[in-house]
């Protein structure tokens, strides 16, 4: 009998030994796949640059008018696409782990629409520009949202049916408002409101501090709140047994997903399918039954990177936002994820 339990726990370490040097792997693998993406971000567009302009900008050996390029234009929508990246595929993890379902994203809930609709209604009110109040009224906004989704839901739920469909009725509501809102406004404001609400990540260098900032505080916090947020996987009963406080941790998940997300909107704009196909993505390469907040953030950063990047490359002479390059990754992703599923 005593053989038998001791193969059992020896089995029982070497798969969570194997889960966690894949973990690492995947971890290694994919921040060099991001450091290329950056780089390759910084290079390809209507004017390229080569890998040796880009050796030269970092030496300070070289002075090129092209380089001006580089700094004031790629190099800020390139911290912009990943911060945003990073609070988005977070959020999104967050989200799912709480309320056990895939479907549960800031973009799916309407979080993101609310923030955008309180930054429309800033912008309007006020005679500040519209970057210059984003970042906070995007926080405030995802804010009253969620609540306004937790009191119609009576709560999270376990497997977050009722969040789910508050959020949907929720999100299309919005939705509506703020096309309304654009079709009110002159030609001139209507444009350039209706760019940043289809994410357009161009000249955002002058609003990322908050961002930046806001990753550095919440980020580590995801990270220390992960172990808690997987029990969350469990029964609620097995949960409980353990010592989990279930509607706190909810609570608590929430809240950092609804800062991330309301902070990445503010500079990108509601950026759909991100925080849908960040953790699923983890989820299929760092193992199932496991939560990978590091992760998430990674493929995050990543999906938005390539976003913003091929949306420079798809036509000629023009530029694609990086949220309809999503939308159109994400949707490819969905059916791909269906049919994997079916």
């Amino acid at each position: 009998m005593e053989t038998v339990l001791s193969r059992r726990v020896d089995l029982i370490n070497l798969k969570s030994f194997t889960a966690d040097a894949r973990a690492r792997w995947m971890s290694l693998i994919v921040a060099l796949l991001l450091i290329l993406s950056i780089l390759l971000s910084l290079m390809v567009g209507a004017v390229s640059i080569s890998g040796s302009e880009l050796w030269s900008v970092w030496m300070h050996s070289v002075n090129d008018p092209r380089l001006e390029l580089l700094y004031d234009f790629r190099w800020p929508r390139v911290q912009a696409a990943v911060f945003a990246g990073l609070a988005l595929g977070v959020a999104g993890c967050l989200m799912q782990a709480v309320s056990r379902n895939k479907l549960a994203t800031p973009d799916m809930l309407g979080v993101n629409e609310g923030a955008a609709f309180a930054i429309l209604i800033g912008f309007l009110v006020s005679a500040v520009s519209l970057l210059a109040v984003s970042w906070w009224i995007g926080v405030l906004g995802s804010a009253l949202t969620l609540a306004v989704i937790l009191v119609v839901a009576k709560g999270v739920g376990w497997h977050g049916q009722r969040f789910i469909l508050a959020g949907l009725g929720l999100s299309a509501l919005l939705r509506a408002a703020i096309e309304l809102m654009l079709s009110r406004q002159e030609l001139s404001h209507a444009s350039a409101l209706y760019l940043w609400s289809m994410g357009y990540l161009s000249s955002r260098s002058y609003q990322l501090s908050p961002l930046i900032w806001g990753c550095a505080v919440l980020l580590p916090l995801a990270l220390l709140s992960q172990r808690a947020i997987q029990l969350l996987r469990l029964d609620v009963q097995i949960a409980s047994t353990l010592g989990l406080n279930v509607q706190r941790t909810q609570l608590w998940g929430l809240c950092l997903a609804m800062l991330l997300s309301g902070l990445a909107v503010g500079v990108c704009g509601p950026m759909a399918f991100v925080a849908l196909a960040a953790p699923v993505m983890a989820g299929f390469m760092w193992g199932h039954g496991r939560i990978s907040v590091f992760g998430s953030a990674l493929l995050g950063a990543c999906v938005v990177l390539w976003a913003d990047t091929l949306g420079r490359l798809i036509l000629p002479n023009q530029e694609l936002p990086a949220g309809v390059v999503c939308h159109i990754l994400g949707g490819v992703f969905v059916l791909w994820l269906l049919w994997r599923d079916r």
